[in-house]
């Protein structure tokens, strides 16, 4: 509806209130759109109001109860509150509903820690260790595309590492000047020093067993 269109614009220009106060509105229209639910939430919860944040995350998980991101939120809020007995679940949901979720694993951990739990959070984070992301590359332009283009790697890479393999499949020498572009969603430029983990966490796309980090690249 407009009202979601138009919180989706304030939003992209930094105007929180008048995105918050136009998916309020487009909440009394529907109210069964996660989206909707979910960027409110993360609106309210940047903005201090837990309360608030809490009750959007869980109307999000009402609608879509698979949505490993806003069952970490969720966890985060309860968290931020010092609630860990409410944080707990959440957080095992986060991970179960997306077992690559690194932040998810971490979180876990932690919290595990903090409730004198030092076995649970060794699992934890010795899950978050070996998980993998799975990577789509997509070749853009002139760029040869490759035989096999989804693959997984350790979650806690470098992005260094992608390109370091697409230059060894497509036979390209950097001392020569042989020049490869790798971006995300149609543009941005990842610093080889990102994990991949992080990348994914801000560009994957799909959830669960299905997220993955798609990659183009160009010459």
């Amino acid at each position: 509806d407009g009202w979601f269109s138009l919180g989706r614009v304030r939003s992209d220009r930094g105007d929180a209130d008048g995105a918050i106060a136009a998916y309020k509105r487009s909440a009394q229209i529907n109210a069964d759109d996660h989206e909707l639910c979910f960027n409110l939430a993360v609106l309210l919860g940047d903005q201090g109001d837990a309360d608030a944040e809490i009750e959007w995350l869980q109307q999000t998980l009402k609608v879509k109860p698979d949505f490993s991101k806003a069952w970490s939120n969720l966890g985060v809020a309860f968290a931020s509150r010092g609630d860990l007995d409410s944080a707990e679940h959440p957080f095992a949901e986060a991970v179960r509903h997306d077992p690559l979720d690194h932040k998810g694993w971490v979180n876990l951990a932690r919290l595990h820690a903090a409730k004198g739990r030092p076995d649970e959070a060794k699992a934890a984070a010795a899950a978050k260790k070996v998980s993998k992301t799975r990577i789509n590359l997509q070749a853009v332009g002139s760029a040869p595309q490759l035989k096999k283009t989804r693959f997984k790697i350790e979650s806690d890479k470098p992005f260094a590492v992608l390109d370091a393999f697409l230059r060894a499949q497509l036979k390209l020498d950097a001392t020569q000047g042989d020049a490869l572009f790798l971006y995300l969603c149609s543009g941005f430029c990842p610093s080889l020093e990102e994990t991949i983990s992080t990348l994914v966490d801000n560009f994957g796309t799909g959830q669960g067993k299905k997220r993955e980090l798609v990659v183009q690249y160009c010459l």
